[in-house]
């Protein structure tokens, strides 16, 4: 009996041992005036970014701050409580950033100096108006963005991002991730590295560019969308195109023409990437 009561006492003290921690979190919520028009501003890392527009004229900002991985109890609920989010600006001009300036270093090999330092992951539900200008800037960062009329720029290290019902010029300087967006309307300007992309149901309506290292584009336009095609892709990258293109230049390499009596132009450019144009009717 007694040897039984020591392994059940061990049991548990293994159990209360100090280990990574998930549980730790902060919630944050704020609310704003904001114009329709305006121009947002996020940057953050390591999370989430969910954009939904609604029929207000404010932005709501709700987020959860949560724990990093594979640390002490104790640096997770330091690393939670100083992290923090600023919300700045104007009701036409706004800024949402996450903060990590505070968040503390550990020491990782026991030489007593901090070397290392997890940040917490920041979870943002973010509701703004429809017509708004948005630049994003993240890193690690997952992003779902959807209902937006206006000029959108995105820098994105390492993740991915979602898009759906959007209007106006589309800017986006992408390494490392999955990006698909469906029902756009507007011009494209992209730099992509080792990403891999997929635009469905897109109108032109500019000139349009995509400039890509290391992955697979597929870009889908109404049948009967007009434009003026140049692609220069690499020995080793590779066009398809289910459209037929009145060509002015048809090399392996090199592919000039018009596309149901021309329109915008779109210039394709890649290294080690596979285009693909499709069709929807």
């Amino acid at each position: 009996m007694r040897f039984m009561m020591y392994i059940l006492l061990f049991f548990v003290g293994c159990i209360a041992q100090p280990g990574t921690v998930t549980g730790q979190t902060r919630e944050f919520s704020e609310t704003v005036d904001f114009e329709p028009g305006g121009s947002l501003r996020i940057n953050t890392q390591r999370g989430t970014v969910k954009l939904t527009t609604w029929d207000q004229s404010q932005v709501e900002v709700l987020a959860r701050i949560e724990a990093p991985d594979g640390v002490s109890r104790s640096y997770a609920e330091e690393a939670v409580e100083s992290a923090h989010i600023e919300v700045y600006g104007s009701n036409r001009s706004l800024t949402i950033r996450s903060v990590y300036d505070d968040v503390p270093y550990y020491d990782d090999d026991g030489d007593g100096w901090g070397h290392s330092r997890r940040i917490p992951y920041i979870y943002y539900e973010i509701h703004a108006p429809r017509q708004l200008n948005l630049d994003l800037e993240v890193e690690r960062v997952n992003s779902t963005l959807e209902g937006i009329e206006g000029r959108i720029h995105i820098e994105s290290e390492r993740g991915n991002i979602d898009g759906r019902d959007w209007q106006g010029d589309i800017v986006m300087r992408l390494e490392r991730g999955e990006v698909r967006l469906a029902n756009i309307t507007g011009a494209i300007d992209l730099d992509l590295e080792r990403i891999n992309v997929e635009i469905d149901r897109w109108q032109i309506d500019g000139d349009s560019r995509v400039t890509a290292e290391r992955g697979e584009v597929i870009l889908e336009l109404p049948e009967g969308q007009g434009f003026d095609l140049r692609a220069d892709v690499g020995s080793r990258s590779d066009f398809n195109s289910v459209f037929q293109i009145t060509a002015r230049n048809f090399r392996r390499n090199k592919i000039e023409g018009t596309i149901n009596g021309g329109g915008p132009r779109l210039y394709l450019q890649g290294e080690r990437t596979e285009f693909r144009l499709r069709q929807w009717r």
